[in-house]
């Protein structure tokens, strides 16, 4: 029974150790990027064309055609309705990305200063110090044989 308990410790031990890829959040991080981006050409077209066409009816530009009431009514319609086309989508993006970033690290402890999706910066470097005195304590104590050197000695 102890022993069962062991490897189900050892199992829980493994599966916190052994992180999911970044693929999945490094799309969905280019698939926001590309996203904001179409929507920014969009919102600017749309914005574009909607004020040259004030303009137009306000008789302020150097347009000779006249424009219509109904079709200045219909650009500003669609003014509106690419902005909030372009700001729903990048605020469901955005949580989507949020998600991603919790799902690879789902272990990862939220609060005080530690977010979740963080890289553990300091405990990389411990483990990365310990292995190193491990190696330095490992040359300099050989136990069956004389420590390699590439330079003759003087």
């Amino acid at each position: 029974m102890a022993e069962q308990a062991y490897t189900g410790i050892r199992a829980v031990r493994a599966s916190i150790r052994v992180q999911p890829p970044y693929v999945h959040v490094q799309m969905m991080a280019a698939l926001v990027l590309v996203n904001n981006i179409i929507n920014a050409i969009s919102i600017g077209l749309a914005s574009g064309v909607t004020f040259s066409m004030v303009l137009a009816s306000s008789h302020l530009g150097t347009f000779e055609s006249k424009v219509h009431a109904e079709d200045l009514s219909h650009s500003l319609q669609d003014l509106t309705v690419s902005m909030i086309l372009c700001s729903v989508g990048p605020f469901l993006y955005q949580a989507l990305l949020e998600v991603a970033v919790c799902i690879a690290q789902p272990f990862a402890i939220a609060g005080k200063g530690v977010a979740p999706g963080r890289i553990p910066t300091e405990k990389l470097l411990h483990h990365l110090e310990k292995d190193l005195r491990d190696i330095e304590y490992m040359s300099k104590n050989l136990p069956w044989w004389e420590q390699a050197y590439f330079k003759p000695k003087n």
